[in-house]
């Protein structure tokens, strides 16, 4: 149906809709760029993955492309609004570890692998982390996370996530592989045609170059467990609910039905 919300948007962003079509307009003009020419840099057997983009424009304040419009909705719709049964919920990963086996890749030197792994997930952590703290609403947060949470402050939360991190490395010996991948595996990010059983993807990380394609293997499987596991969805539609308790402490309930503590 036409009223469904197939299609999502940051706040720096701005999408415009109409029968057909669905064109993407952002001031950040190298970002459109990149999501642009990627497509055109694919290697055709990945090229039915994704959406195609056409018509782009660039101007002083901002670029924009089109796609054509996809009438049915994105896989983060269909997961808040529990209309994925767990037989469909197979197809679809089976569906994506399809397109995940059949990514291109290619095996490069461990230190160059390492400094990649420190990249994807310990800077691009330490850069976000490092945004927030420049928010007005900081102070607040962190005032929050001290008095409602086993953590002294944010940087006490990064803290624990990189021992897992280094945990996690030495309990598995990853291969020095990188692979062509979308770079954004989210469910907002998916359309599944349960018809035809296809997937198609749009919004990837993009690249100006062929270089900038390869990417660490795992980092679209975390995106796709930030879906799952991570109740993102649910979270970005704004359904989930806040609880005060005593002790003090607070959780966090999204309306998949799970808590976070």
């Amino acid at each position: 149906p036409s009223n469904y919300p197939t299609y999502h948007t940051r706040f720096f962003n701005s999408i415009y809709v109409d029968h057909d079509t669905v064109t993407k307009r952002s001031a950040n003009k190298s970002k459109i760029k990149r999501e642009y020419s990627y497509y055109y840099l694919l290697p055709d057997h990945l090229k039915h993955w994704m959406v195609t983009p056409y018509n782009y424009l660039e101007t002083d304040t901002y670029a924009s492309y089109t796609m054509r419009r996809i009438p049915y909705p994105d896989l983060a719709f269909l997961w808040t609004h529990q209309q994925i049964n767990k037989t469909t919920f197979t197809k679809i990963l089976d569906k994506l570890f399809e397109y995940f086996n059949n990514r291109p890749s290619k095996l490069i030197d461990q230190s160059t692998h390492q400094n990649l792994l420190h990249k994807t997930y310990i800077d691009k952590v330490d850069s976000r982390i490092s945004d927030l703290k420049f928010l007005p609403e900081y102070s607040q947060i962190n005032q929050q996370i001290r008095q409602l949470t086993h953590y002294n402050d944010i940087d006490e939360i990064v803290s624990f996530y990189k021992s897992l991190y280094r945990q996690i490395l030495s309990w598995h010996s990853l291969p020095n592989t990188i692979c062509i991948s979308h770079g954004d595996v989210c469910f907002s990010n998916l359309f599944y045609n349960a018809h035809l059983g296809t997937i198609q993807m749009i919004d990837p990380r993009g690249a100006l170059n062929e270089e900038e394609l390869w990417i660490e293997p795992y980092y679209d499987i975390a995106k796709l467990s930030h879906s799952i596991c991570g109740h993102y969805d649910f979270f970005n539609a704004g359904l989930y609910s806040i609880q005060f308790h005593r002790e003090p402490h607070l959780s966090i309930q999204s309306q998949s039905g799970n808590a976070i503590d």
